[in-house]
């Protein structure tokens, strides 16, 4: 089954996902996709689109350049 996924290109991921934390900070993010994830963090979800393959370098630096400004240490 999962080689005909890969085959028609429906295992490649259209984006990612993920909750910002700070320690010791307390609040509840919660993000809305296929399903609910609900964690304890900041409560600021952010969202990159990806489009076809990426680069993990890339997808690395994208991640580190959506920090929350107003959350330095998340």
């Amino acid at each position: 089954m999962s080689a005909l996924l890969r085959d028609h290109g429906l295992l490649e991921p259209s984006q990612v996902e993920w909750l910002w934390f700070v320690y010791g900070g307390i609040g509840i993010g919660i993000g809305i996709g296929i399903g609910i994830g609900i964690g304890i963090g900041i409560g600021i979800e952010t969202t990159l689109p990806l489009m076809g393959t990426f680069d993990p370098v890339d997808l690395t630096q994208r991640i580190e350049r959506s920090q929350p400004s107003g959350h330095p240490d998340a």
